[in-house]
């Protein structure tokens, strides 16, 4: 896991960078592009009848109230009324209704990228939506008066027919007795009718329904910006593309990052580091022994330097200059340090030793394989090329720690080899 992570983000770090980057601009240009300045205007009113009794019942009278206002031709009137020119789908979108908690109590909200058209558009919409609940509310009781009314009529009508049989000379005692009945009795009916129906009119005139409690000011200050929002959204998706992106290329170009992974692909161990980033002859001493002892156990006499096109010839030289002070035991053999020349075939009487960086395409390490397969040379390890420092300052002072530290605390594997350097010849 360590090593998929330093291949992604280390590696391919600038790749994902660019993409990252990119993905801002991106957001930027998409807000300088598709957002706009608008100013949102907000009326409140209050609706009649009971009071809801949970938040899904506010919901469903808000619902009802933005069903009422996002209308297409309640929509026209109001831009026309205000005197401006929208799109109707467009402008809807900025139409909301906001229930304020579990109450009656609702807020219609209108965007619009003219302050004053928006105030008022909402105002005419919330009138227009009280009207409206309004008159749904009172249909109802208009219905039941206009009953109560066609009874109180039939009743009148039958009373006046009483009235013209009573009229009639011919009639005999007994049937003017029981037609005054039959008066008396549709008579007690129409009061009552009449009663009940001045009554219901009198609730009906005394009955609470929907109104405006607040109408919508012309907003001064313009909504919150999108800014900050889009370019959070375009940096995820520059880091997702990148990080993807990244993974892709690591996919099709493998690479190998620190030593460990450098040693399990090429199957020879890691030696030091080239005297490139050594300060002291000590450092580049301790790596030429290294290389004796490697050569020795492979019973090879020549040591070459091989990193595919590059010239090694320095790090050859500064590695032949470093040798013991001592004469050269009988039966043993030379020891030359050289560096690969592009073309020139490799025999087996030379141990290979291939100088790749710490960060190397795995396509490196195969044709470093390629060399010493079959009647190629013998294999002997491997050498870290250091990286270049951007900064001097920054070297300087990292390689003044590495001096402190190598003389307060000599590495043991170089205080072991340096013990026999006075055996070793050159």
């Amino acid at each position: 896991m360590r090593e998929a992570v330093q291949r992604i983000f280390r590696v391919r770090g600038l790749v994902i960078l660019a993409v990252l980057v990119g993905g801002i601009a991106a957001g930027y240009a998409a807000h300088r592009e598709f957002e706009k300045t608008t100013y949102t205007a907000s009326a409140r009113l209050i609706l009649g009848g009971s009071v809801p009794q949970d938040a899904s019942w506010a919901e469903a009278l808000a619902g009802t109230v933005e069903g009422i206002v996002t209308s297409p031709d309640r929509i026209s009137g109001a831009l026309a009324d205000a005197g401006a020119t929208r799109d109707i789908i467009k402008f809807t979108r900025g139409v909301t209704t906001q229930p304020l908690s579990d109450s009656s109590v609702l807020e219609l909200s209108v965007t619009d990228t003219n302050a004053g058209v928006a105030g008022a558009v909402a105002n005419t919409l919330a009138n227009g939506a009280v009207a409206t609940l309004n008159t749904q509310q009172q249909q109802p009781s208009q219905l039941l008066l206009e009953q109560l009314q066609a009874q109180i009529d039939t009743l009148a009508s039958e009373i006046n027919g009483i009235d013209s049989r009573v009229a009639n000379p011919g009639l005999s005692s007994p049937q003017m007795t029981a037609l005054l009945a039959q008066r008396t009795d549709l008579s007690q009916q129409m009061t009552a009718l009449i009663t009940k129906s001045a009554d219901f009119e009198q609730q009906v005139v005394q009955s609470v329904g929907a109104s405006v409690i607040a109408l919508a000011a012309r907003p001064d200050v313009a909504d919150p910006s999108r800014l900050l929002l889009d370019l959070i959204l375009g940096a995820l998706a520059g880091l997702i593309l990148g990080v993807g992106l990244a993974v892709l290329l690591e996919t099709l170009r493998p690479t190998l990052v620190g030593r460990e992974a450098i040693e399990r692909a090429i199957g020879a161990p890691v030696l030091g580091v080239t005297p490139e980033g050594m300060t002291e002859g000590g450092d580049v001493l301790a790596l030429s022994l290294r290389l004796r002892r490697a050569a020795e156990r492979a019973r090879v006499s020549t040591v070459v330097l091989w990193n595919g096109e590059e010239d090694m010839s320095d790090v050859a030289q500064r590695l032949r200059a470093a040798k013991p002070a001592v004469v050269r035991a009988a039966g043993r053999p030379s020891f030359n340090v050289r560096t690969a020349v592009p073309g020139e075939p490799l025999t087996q009487r030379c141990g290979l030793v291939v100088v790749v960086p710490s960060t190397v395409p795995l396509r490196t390490i195969e044709k470093a394989e390629e060399l010493h397969t079959g009647e190629g040379p013998l294999l002997l390890g491997v050498l870290i090329k250091p990286r270049r420092r951007r900064w001097p300052q920054r070297r300087q002072r990292a390689e003044a720690r590495t001096e402190r530290s190598t003389k307060q605390h000599p590495r043991p594997e170089e205080a072991a080899e340096e013990q026999p350097s006075a055996v070793l010849v050159s």
